[in-house]
């Protein structure tokens, strides 16, 4: 009988400390996701953050071509205007 006591305490505290364990894994891992959630929301910030600064490059890089394309067909010209400003 003593034994089956002893045996029935073990068993109950195996129990217990097998809850115990599920709780406090369960509570880890909703503030893991919790954490995960925020740094989900934080990558999709800088993700679209980065999209809008690719296309502000873009667009500058596009830009400063267009304006090297127009010096350079002025340069004709701005030629033609020093040689008859020097006669």
């Amino acid at each position: 009988m003593t034994f089956q006591l002893v045996l029935l305490a073990a068993t109950i505290v195996l129990m217990i400390l097998t809850v115990g364990t599920k709780y406090i894994s369960t509570i880890v891992l909703m503030r893991h996701g919790e954490r995960l959630n925020s740094v989900a929301v934080e990558l999709s910030t800088s993700r679209a953050w980065l999209n809008i600064v690719d296309n502000e490059k873009a667009i500058a890089q596009s830009n400063k071509k267009n304006l090297n394309n127009q010096l350079e067909k002025r340069i004709p010209a701005l030629k033609k205007q020093v040689k008859s400003l020097e006669r």
